[in-house]
């Protein structure tokens, strides 16, 4: 009598169930990734892009840039489109990769005084905010060192099949 009783009172109600629910910790990235593929498809039409064979795939983030938040990921693909509009090498890193990947290397051990200055260089013109910090801003190792070190990183976070 008890087992007919459980039966009859367990009733399958449809639910809404989210991506979460769905695809556990994956949904964050499939959400990611439509919400990039519509900045790189607004991006693509404003600079009249959008038919160019190959300007989504070149515009799409990949690491160290996706997962990061809209800014930094509008500020990579709006430099990639300015340099496939100005003929430019679109291999070389983008100054939002450079910063992630500092970022990143923060993550494993501190940053030396001039990786800091980059840091604080590229922080405001990738993400569009001021620095997370208040306080005096490290002073770079000689003048000019930012300038002078950024094209070496955008060297070392080159991406190959951008080309």
């Amino acid at each position: 009598m008890q087992k007919q009783q459980a039966a009859t009172t367990t009733e399958t109600k449809p639910t809404t169930k989210s991506l979460s629910d769905l695809f556990g910790s994956k949904s964050f990235g499939i959400a990611r990734t439509f919400e990039y593929m519509g900045v790189a498809e607004a991006l693509l039409e404003k600079h009249g892009l959008q038919k160019h064979p190959s300007a989504f795939r070149l515009v799409f983030p990949g690491d160290p840039v996706f997962g990061k938040a809209l800014p930094v990921v509008e500020s990579h693909m709006e430099e990639l489109l300015q340099r496939l509009l100005t003929g430019a090498d679109t291999r070389p890193g983008t100054r939002a990769e450079v910063l992630c990947s500092l970022l990143e290397a923060a993550l494993q051990t501190p940053l030396q005084a001039g990786g800091l200055a980059i840091l604080e260089h590229l922080w405001p013109q990738v993400t569009g905010c001021s620095l997370p910090y208040e306080g005096e801003r490290v002073a770079e190792p000689w003048p000019g060192y930012v300038e002078e070190t950024l094209p070496e990183l955008q060297r070392k976070t080159r991406q190959e099949w951008r080309k």
